[in-house]
C-alpha cells in the first residue's frame, strides 16, 4: 500500500511536470505562432525603409542637378560680369586717353593762340610806329581807326567764345581763353596809347588806315578759324 502511494505521487509529480512542459511548449507554440506576423510587420518595416530609400535617391539626384543648375548660372554670371568689367577697363582707359589727348591738343592750341597773338601786337605795333614816323593824324582819322579796330576785335573775340562754348570746353579751358582775351585787350589798350601818339595824319591817310584795320580782322579772322 505504501509502495502504490509512493508511485502514484511520483505519477502526480510527474504529471505535474509533464504539464508545466506543455504549458511551456504552448507559449512557445504561441511565439511561434507570432512570427510570421512580426516577420510581415517586419517586411512592410523594409518595404518602407526600401521606399523611403528611393525617395532620398531620387531628392539627392534632384538636390545634385540642381546645384550644377546654380553652378553654371553663377558661373555664367560671373563670366557676364569680367566681361562687363573688362569692357568698361577698357572704354574708361579709351576715355582718359583722348582727355589726354584733348588737354594736349587744347594746351598746343593755347600757346600757338598766344604766340600769334603776342605776333600780331607786336606787328600792329610796328605797323603803327611806322605810320607814326611817315604821316601824322588828325582827329577824325585817329576816331575812325580806333572805333574799326575796336568794334572788329570785339566782334572777333566774341564770336570765339561762342565757338568754344558750342564745342563744349570746360569751365578750366574758358580760364585759359580769358587770359587770351585779357592779351587782346592789352593789344587794344597798346593800340590806343599808340593811336595817341599820332598827332596829325594827313587827310588822305584816312583810306590806308581803313585798309589796315581791315587787314587786321581778317588776320585775326584766319587765327579764329584755324
Amino acid at each position: 500500500m505504501k509502495n502504490n502511494l509512493t508511485e502514484l505521487l511520483s505519477v502526480e509529480q510527474e504529471l505535474t511536470e509533464l504539464r508545466d512542459r506543455l504549458k511551456q511548449s504552448f507559449a512557445v507554440l504561441d511565439s511561434l505562432t507570432q512570427i510570421p506576423a512580426q516577420f510581415a510587420a517586419l517586411g512592410q518595416s523594409y518595404q518602407q525603409l526600401q521606399a523611403n530609400l528611393e525617395q532620398v535617391k531620387a531628392n539627392k539626384a534632384d538636390l545634385i542637378n540642381l546645384e550644377t543648375d546654380v553652378n553654371l548660372r553663377l558661373a555664367a554670371i560671373e563670366t557676364a560680369i569680367d566681361v562687363r568689367w573688362r569692357e568698361f577697363k577698357g572704354e574708361l582707359t579709351h576715355l582718359q586717353d583722348e582727355l589726354g589727348s584733348a588737354d594736349i591738343h587744347l594746351s598746343n592750341y593755347n600757346a600757338e593762340l598766344a604766340k600769334q597773338v603776342s605776333e600780331l601786337r607786336e606787328e600792329v605795333s610796328k605797323r603803327l610806329k611806322h605810320f607814326w614816323q611817315e604821316w601824322t593824324a588828325d582827329e577824325a582819322t585817329h576816331a575812325a581807326i580806333s572805333e574799326i579796330v575796336d568794334t572788329k576785335l570785339n566782334a572777333e573775340l566774341e564770336d570765339f567764345i561762342q565757338k568754344l562754348e558750342q564745342a563744349g570746353f570746360s569751365p578750366q579751358y574758358f580760364e585759359k581763353q580769358q587770359n587770351l582775351e585779357t592779351e587782346l585787350r592789352l593789344t587794344q589798350s597798346s593800340l590806343r596809347d599808340t593811336e595817341r601818339q599820332l598827332q596829325m595824319i594827313r587827310n588822305f591817310t584816312t583810306i590806308t588806315g581803313l585798309t589796315v584795320a581791315i587787314a587786321l580782322g581778317l588776320t585775326i579772322v584766319q587765327l579764329l578759324s584755324r
